[in-house]
């Protein structure tokens, strides 16, 4: 959701649930004592609620190295990042539900070898920390250690004054996968950005 830092959800729109109730049945009272009393009202079928992530796509783009869900097909925007290992090319995927929730998914290749014998810590705490600030000015709420697809990886948690980061961050090689969600203080069912993260696997 590139928009929703750029412009600090300036123009963030309303969201709302609509329920339905169902008014409550009358029944004229019988005249004649005699009459069988009316049998209460049998319950309907149960709804059963689908999976947070029904409807989602499958998500495994071509050398990418992972497989995830997401709502609908999301915008890639590339850029090659000069850093002190050389070049290092970064791809995103993200897909703006509105401007109260985005979905991201984020790959960036380091030169072959130039990540060996680097403590994962360190890179992911140089990761988290480089998307605080800024315009939606985050500050890490919490970082704590996990295992992704059987390799060392982070939760992490930032929270700004206009929106709130949840994701997810591991390093494989020389390649870094950051999968996360952005979101306002409007969304409080975080059913689908668990199903996001539950959804996200490694590719071997």
């Amino acid at each position: 959701m590139r928009r929703l830092f750029l412009v600090v959800l300036g123009s963030a729109i309303l969201m709302s649930a609509c329920s339905a109730s169902s008014p409550a049945a009358s029944s004229a009272p019988t005249s004649a004592p005699t009459a069988a009393p009316t049998a209460a009202p049998t319950a309907g079928p149960s709804v059963v609620a689908g999976p947070p992530d029904a409807g989602w796509i499958t998500f495994a783009p071509a050398g990418a190295g992972f497989t995830g869900k997401i709502p609908a097909t999301p915008k890639l925007t590339t850029q090659t990042y000069q850093t002190e290992v050389g070049a290092a090319p970064a791809s995103l995927w993200s897909y703006e539900q509105s401007n109260d929730l985005a979905y991201f998914f984020l790959t960036a290749n380091y030169p072959a070898g130039s990540m060996t014998g680097v403590a994962p810590t360190l890179i992911y705490n140089g990761a988290v920390n480089g998307m605080t600030g800024g315009s939606a000015n985050l500050t890490i709420a919490s970082q704590t250690d996990t295992s992704i697809g059987g390799q060392p990886g982070q939760i992490f948690e930032l929270t700004g004054t206009t929106a709130s980061v949840k994701g997810e961050i591991v390093i494989v090689g020389d390649n870094l996968f950051v999968v996360y969600v952005a979101y306002t203080s409007k969304i409080t069912d975080f059913t689908p950005i668990d199903a996001f993260f539950t959804d996200f696997q490694l590719n071997p």
